[in-house]
């Protein structure tokens, strides 16, 4: 097994917007549950670009069509490199900041092709 306990990050996969949490390794490919949400919190930058690739690729397999990203306020710079990472990616459609209600500007909402 490749790495360890750093190359862990937080998953959360609501049905629709509730459900457990679970921890997922980098080098897993597919997980059996929907991939609609990442949790960014607590990630460094260099990891940003993993955990969303990861995300993305599995909820593409899964046939979600949009996911939700948390990488909350703070300082911004989750965020930033969040929006860096995704216009980057071809199978991003577009992607805008939460609204009232749905995290504001702690959360970014991405819609796939």
């Amino acid at each position: 097994m490749a790495g360890g306990r750093d190359d862990l990050f937080e998953v959360e996969c609501p049905e629709p917007r509730t459900g457990p949490r679970v921890e997922v390794s980098l080098d897993v490919e597919v997980s059996e549950s929907p991939a609609t949400e990442l949790h960014l919190r607590g990630a460094t930058t260099d990891e940003v670009r993993d955990a969303i690739e990861l995300c993305v690729s599995r909820a593409l397999m899964q046939g979600i069509l949009s996911i939700r990203i948390v990488h909350g306020k703070g300082t911004g710079a989750l965020r930033t490199e969040t929006h860096a990472v995704l216009r980057t990616m071809p199978s991003v459609k577009s992607f805008r900041l939460g609204r009232w209600g749905e995290g504001d500007t702690g959360v970014t909402i991405v819609e796939l092709k």
